[in-house]
């Protein structure tokens, strides 16, 4: 799902599992229920059928991507956690007296 979004493709997907995470229903792309084929055909003729919508949705995708799952963002995201992880498990006065005590 997520390597059709970065190549800017609108996806239609079952509502299943960690999907409606990643896609946005009516934004990214097209979220029906599982086990329901017929919607499923719906879903993938009706976007075929508009150029416009898919190109809309497409693009959406790609940001969607870019902005949460990028390498690059997903770093971010780690560091950011190991900071708020270090400063929660540093006692208050450690923080307040660094001189004093070794912080790894």
């Amino acid at each position: 799902v997520l390597e059709a979004m970065a190549a800017r493709r609108p996806v239609v997907a079952t509502r299943v599992g960690g999907v409606p995470e990643v896609v946005e229903g009516g934004k990214t792309g097209v979220l029906v229920p599982a086990a329901d084929p017929p919607a499923l055909a719906r879903a993938i003729v009706g976007l075929l059928a508009d150029p416009e919508r898919r190109t809309v949705m497409g693009e959406a995708a790609w940001r969607l991507v870019r902005d949460r799952f990028l390498t690059e963002r997903m770093v971010t995201l780690t560091e950011d956690a190991y900071r708020r992880g270090h400063r929660l498990a540093v006692p208050r006065f450690a923080r307040q007296d660094r001189e004093r005590v070794a912080v790894l």
